[in-house]
């Protein structure tokens, strides 16, 4: 069903990609490969986060590990997910 979904809106996927600088597509790249963003390290990381948030691609949510909150990075929308793994497999 997805692959079906994917194809059926390839000019919207193709045209959200176009919206990507090649710094946002490097993160979410590196999202899908299960890496989250080190967001307290690098102010440049904050600003690419924060731009895929206001795209509404990506939301922050707060996170309980071992007795201490943190911030978790995922994708807002599953089918957008999917469509940067796909990308993410053609560019290996």
């Amino acid at each position: 069903m997805i692959p079906i979904v994917l194809r059926r809106a390839k000019p919207y996927f193709r045209e959200l990609q176009r919206s990507f600088s090649a710094e946002e597509l490097n993160l979410l790249y590196r999202l899908v490969r299960g890496e989250q963003p080190q967001l307290e390290n690098k102010v440049d990381k904050t600003i690419i986060v924060r731009s895929l948030i206001r795209k509404e691609i990506l939301e922050k949510q707060m996170v309980c590990v071992n007795d201490s909150e943190t911030t978790h990075i995922s994708f807002q929308v599953p089918l957008v997910q999917k469509y940067i793994e796909k990308l993410a497999e053609e560019e290996m």
